[in-house]
């Protein structure tokens, strides 16, 4: 999520207002989710479970997926149609799962975006592209066993 910046300023108020509303409806006291179990299931520390819960931060791109993993469907639908997407279904690890594919790869597009909007492109910005283009392969890679799964096989 702390990647959306640059010339998609509303798209990340939206995604961060969807994250926000998505997240403390499920999390918290009294909800689905307490900050105990969240953090045992992501394994994201419960200070900085509890750090979104108050808006004093926003997951970036790993742990967002990991929660929406353990959140389920139904939340990262919420969250994401905001930015067009939907239609998310809870699967199997094994499972294609199209929009966690797609939101990777997206943010990838949207990082190197920003790094190349000034006309540079420096070794930090090198760096995060570099972390993120790394996580966006692993999330198509298993886009692509899914599908194979799906369609038996790598051939078929």
């Amino acid at each position: 999520m702390a990647g959306f910046t640059g010339n998609n300023g509303d798209l990340r108020h939206v995604l961060e207002a969807r994250f926000n509303r998505a997240y403390r409806r499920r999390v918290g006291k009294g909800r689905e989710w307490s900050v105990i179990a969240l953090s045992d299931e992501t394994g994201i520390d419960q200070r900085t479970i509890r750090e979104y819960m108050n808006d004093r931060t926003l997951p970036n791109l790993d742990k967002f997926l990991a929660i929406a993993r353990v959140l389920g469907a139904d939340f990262l639908n919420e969250v994401l149609e905001g930015a067009g997407f939907e239609g998310a279904r809870d699967g199997g690890d094994a499972d294609e799962n199209p929009h966690i594919a797609g939101a990777s790869v997206s943010a990838l597009m949207l990082q190197m975006h920003v790094a190349l909007s000034d006309g540079k492109y420096d070794a930090s910005e090198k760096r995060e592209t570099l972390e993120l283009a790394r996580r966006s392969a692993n999330a198509l890679m298993s886009f692509i066993a899914g599908l194979e799964m799906a369609i038996g096989g790598e051939h078929a």
